[in-house]
């Protein structure tokens, strides 16, 4: 909504498999639907002019990103433009942090999923017979209180929150005290060594 606001001449279409969208405010060039890209979206080949999609990395199996990037490349017009953000395994810290990510990490590979999709999304794109135009992998520091990384901090404790039913048994942690081992992974992260987290944008273009 943020980017329909800056650009009010586009058109913005909003999907997700749930009705999370916001029904009060909204911007008059954005419309959101409910869709499930492993099902084919909704739209006739070579609709749009850039798709971008991120934060899918606890979304799909390893196997089906390429389904996935295949059905984008199908919607885009021919020179479009579709841009990826995903983040990579937090291994950068004290030994708290390190071994939380460890075990996330160890949780995905074991439920068919690829933790370092970051950084294997330029192949994947690739494959697809994307061109990559862009792809730059920068870090957050996770200890520091400027508002960016505190945004970033936040964004982790949210993940290993909603991971909690595939991560809280492995973790050994009973339910009544994951809340306590969230707040002490979001102090850890604040303690010496930095802790370190990074995002990687990946930028392809559809041939023409």
């Amino acid at each position: 909504m943020d980017v329909a606001t800056e650009f009010p001449s586009s058109e913005f279409i909003g999907i997700d498999m749930c009705d999370v969208f916001p029904n009060n405010i909204r911007p008059a060039n954005v419309t959101f639907q409910i869709g499930n890209v492993l099902e084919g979206l909704a739209f006739e080949d070579n609709t749009f002019d850039m798709v971008n999609f991120r934060m899918f990395i606890l979304a799909f199996k390893t196997e089906e990103w390429a389904p996935v990037l295949k059905e984008i490349k199908r919607v885009l017009k021919p020179g479009g433009f579709i841009l990826s953000r995903e983040p990579g395994m937090l291994e950068v810290g004290n030994d708290f942090v390190k071994w939380a990510g460890r075990i996330f990490k160890e949780r995905m590979i074991e439920r068919g999923q690829e933790p370092y999709i970051a950084d294997e999304m330029k192949k994947y794109m690739e494959l697809e017979g994307f061109e990559v135009v862009h792809c730059v992998k920068k870090h957050s520091f996770l200890g520091r209180p400027d508002h960016l990384n505190r945004e970033f901090l936040w964004d982790i404790r949210s993940i290993f929150k909603s991971g909690q039913p595939f991560l809280g048994e492995h973790l050994q942690i009973p339910n009544e005290k994951y809340p306590q081992f969230l707040d002490e992974l979001v102090a850890n992260c604040q303690e010496q060594p930095e802790s370190r987290w990074s995002m990687v944008s990946t930028m392809g273009r559809k041939p023409m």
